[in-house]
C-alpha cells in the first residue's frame, strides 16, 4: 500500500483507531490508491509482474508498469531470450533483434515500479483519501441558490483530476 493509516492520521489529525474507524481508513486509502493506479496506468510500487505483450515487428516493446529495473525472463512465441540481449528505457524494453507480429505471443516477467514511491505520488493518495474520508462524514458538498422567490439545491462531486495533475509525469503511454 502507498500510504498507511498512520500516514492518514496524521494528515487529517484524525486519530481515531476503533476498528470500524481503521477499517474505513484502510477502505478510502484502497479506493484513493485505485483512482491513482487507473490514472497512472500502473501500480507505481516496486513489484515483480509478469504479463503478455504483443509485437509488432519493431524491437521495442511497451510494458505496462515503469520504470522496469530488471527483466527475469522473456518469451517469444514460447522461445526463451537471453535477457542480456534487451535494453530498458522507462516502461520500453528494447531488443537487438525485431519482436514477431502477435497478440500477446511474448510472455515477459519484470520487475518495475518505484521503492520509495515519489512524493507527488504519495501525497496525491493520502489527499484523496483525506478528501474522502471527509465526504463519509456526510460532508458531500451540497450547495443551496436562492433565484428570487426560488431556491435550488445542488450536490458537488468530487472531481479528483487537480489533484491527479501532479502525477502526470509518472503515467505510462499504455493506460
Amino acid at each position: 500500500m502507498i500510504v498507511s493509516v498512520n500516514d492518514l492520521n496524521q494528515f487529517t489529525n484524525n486519530y481515531e483507531d476503533s476498528p470500524s474507524a481503521v477499517k474505513m481508513k484502510t477502505d478510502m486509502l484502497n479506493a484513493a490508491q485505485n483512482v491513482v493506479v487507473q490514472y497512472l496506468g500502473y501500480n507505481p510500487e516496486e513489484i515483480t509482474r509478469t504479463e503478455y505483450l504483443s509485437g509488432f515487428g519493431i524491437n521495442v516493446l511497451e510494458a505496462s508498469a515503469q520504470p522496469i529495473k530488471s527483466i527475469a525472463s522473456l518469451l517469444v512465441d514460447g522461445e526463451p531470450i537471453d535477457v542480456e540481449t534487451l535494453k530498458v528505457d522507462g516502461s520500453t524494453i528494447i531488443w537487438n533483434r525485431t519482436f514477431p507480429h502477435g497478440f500477446k505471443n511474448i510472455l515477459v516477467t519484470y520487475t518495475a515500479g518505484y521503492d520509495p514511491v515519489p512524493a507527488e505520488i504519495h501525497s496525491t493518495v493520502l489527499r484523496i483519501a483525506a478528501l474522502m474520508l471527509q465526504e463519509s462524514a456526510g460532508n458531500i458538498g451540497l450547495q443551496s441558490r436562492s433565484f428570487g422567490d426560488t431556491s435550488r439545491s445542488f450536490v458537488n462531486y468530487t472531481n479528483y483530476n487537480n489533484y491527479l495533475k501532479v502525477c502526470e509525469p509518472y503515467r505510462t503511454a499504455i493506460r
